[in-house]
């Protein structure tokens, strides 16, 4: 219960039992049970097996067959990639 942020992967397991405000790169539920709202900068997988009871945000989601999903869902769109200072351009003279 609480609050859990990552710019990388969290994966819920089977039997696992979450309740927080979760904000990280991915998450994916492949079994288990996640209660709070979820900000993904990158994609959410809910699996067969897993439920999630609150509000989804990502670019990418995936729902499976049979799995649980209660609240609301927002695809926004991917966070752009920095730009580089160094270019492979040279100039013309």
């Amino acid at each position: 219960k609480g609050e859990i942020y990552s710019d990388g992967i969290l994966i819920l397991g089977d039997g696992a039992e979450v309740e927080a405000q979760i904000e990280v790169g991915t998450l994916i539920v492949r079994g288990g049970s996640l209660r709070g709202n979820v900000v993904a900068r990158q994609l959410i997988e809910i699996h067969a097996e897993g439920a999630v009871r609150g509000d989804i945000t990502a670019p990418q989601i995936d729902i499976d067959k049979g799995s649980v999903f209660e609240g609301k869902c927002t695809m926004i769109s991917p966070p752009e990639e920095p730009v580089s200072s160094s270019s492979s351009e040279l100039p013309i003279e």
